[in-house]
């Protein structure tokens, strides 16, 4: 028996491709449609040089004419994703939302929000640890919180 087919949108973030991005294959496994979401939000510190957006834009744009190859096009949206995502999961019909795990503590709250948001409508949310080696929460919760503090203890514990 196939799997159920359904409305996906992958959030891009810090993932801006196609290959090796097992949240974007979860989106687009059995999926009838696809969109592609990158929210530039008001939270970017880390681009302040015009080299930076250069080079985000360009990174954008050939993710775009990836896309398209495959019947698809990149959506760019300005502005907060946690008032973004639910008029966009609606309108869009969504009932799957993938993207890749953040760690970092602003966004880790943002994600957690936006989850809860897409949950409460009955979208389906999976996220996929891939910006890392290893998935740190699963490390964390492997050496019951005693964190290595030194490299070689680091290495036995992902032995």
């Amino acid at each position: 028996m196939d799997a159920a087919r359904h409305t996906s949108c992958h959030w891009f973030r810090k993932d801006l491709r196609l290959h090796d991005n097992p949240a974007l294959k979860d989106a687009l496994d059995n999926a009838d449609c696809f969109y592609g979401v990158f929210v530039l939000s008001n939270f970017h510190p880390s681009i302040t040089s015009g080299n930076r957006w250069k080079f985000l834009l360009q990174c954008l744009q050939d993710l775009n004419n990836s896309l398209e190859e495959l019947g698809s096009k990149l959506i760019i949206l300005t502005g907060s994703p946690v008032e973004i995502f639910p008029k966009l999961l609606h309108s869009l019909k969504v009932t799957k939302l993938t993207f890749e795990v953040d760690t970092e503590p602003f966004a880790q709250q943002r994600d957690s929000v936006i989850s809860h948001i897409a949950r409460s409508a009955g979208i389906e949310v999976k996220t996929h640890a891939s910006h890392t080696l290893y998935d740190i929460e699963s490390l964390v919760s492997h050496c019951n919180e005693n964190i290595p503090l030194v490299f070689d203890e680091f290495l036995e514990m992902i032995s």
